[in-house]
């Protein structure tokens, strides 16, 4: 298994935005993880992330972070996740 950096982002509030893909075979990526400049905080499908293979982050103008997976969007407020599968965009 081979642990990569796949995308980086940094929200309004300073928090960066780590998204880890996997170059092995399976591809199953290892979610996302933040940092707030205090806490170090890892999200996965149990989190709510409708994928944990991370292909970009993006950060909207209202500080919602949008990551592209591999099972379609999803929608981070800073508390829960909505999510928009690859058939229902």
């Amino acid at each position: 298994m081979d642990n990569r950096i796949q995308t980086l982002a940094m929200d309004f509030k300073n928090t960066l935005w780590i998204a880890y893909g996997d170059a092995g075979d399976d591809a199953q990526g290892f979610g996302v993880t933040s940092y707030d400049q205090k806490e170090w905080k890892h999200y996965t499908q149990k989190d709510g992330l409708p994928s944990n293979y991370v292909y970009k982050i993006r950060i909207d103008d209202q500080n919602r972070i949008w990551f592209a997976t591999s099972n379609g969007f999803s929608c981070f407020d800073g508390h829960t996740f909505k999510n928009f599968s690859k058939n229902g965009i």
